[in-house]
């Protein structure tokens, strides 16, 4: 996902989830709002190598995501 870009959850196969890969050096700590502006996910952390279940998220919805962390390298994957 590029800058900018924002996470999607489409179709009846979307597990909403957001995974840290394994190689990221530290944890990340998310927040999600809805195309509302509504904040959905408050302070969510996800360690490296980690699946965080998104149920509460809707499909078919743009979200905007902040990420806080101190890695230098970290790679989130939204699916």
């Amino acid at each position: 996902m590029e800058e900018g870009d924002r996470p999607r959850f489409e179709g009846l196969f979307a597990e909403r989830a957001v995974t840290l890969d394994a190689n990221s050096d530290s944890a990340v700590t998310l927040r999600v709002w809805d195309d509302q502006h509504n904040l959905v996910v408050d302070e969510l952390t996800v360690a490296p190598g980690e699946e965080v279940s998104l149920k509460t998220l809707e499909r078919n919805t743009d979200y905007q995501v902040e990420m806080q962390t101190e890695a230098e390298f970290a790679c989130l994957r939204f699916h």
